[in-house]
């Protein structure tokens, strides 16, 4: 198997573009995390916490939005934002 090497010059392009918009975009928070939760949390009134912890996550991970941004070469995603931070409901 013969392997490639790859400057990292090749990549220069993409990374300044990548650069460009995170310091262009806005930072937002994104509820979508916790919607999802409450959704769950509203079905699963009475069962054992832990119960209700698996099944909301259960929930979100079926549910949640899934986004791949141009020129990402490792993709996924905890929001929905370019930029944002998620609401974590479940942590106190």
């Amino acid at each position: 198997m013969q392997v490639e090497q790859i400057s990292p010059y090749d990549y220069k392009d993409r990374i300044l573009r990548l650069k460009k918009r995170v310091v262009s975009q806005p930072h937002e928070l994104c509820i979508e995390r916790a919607i999802l939760f409450t959704e769950s949390y509203k079905t699963t009134t009475g069962e054992p916490q832990n119960i209700r912890f698996a099944k909301a996550m259960y929930h979100l991970l079926t549910n949640m939005t899934l986004k791949i941004w141009e020129d990402e070469f490792i993709i996924g995603n905890r929001c929905t934002k370019f930029v944002g931070t998620p609401l974590y409901p479940e942590v106190r």
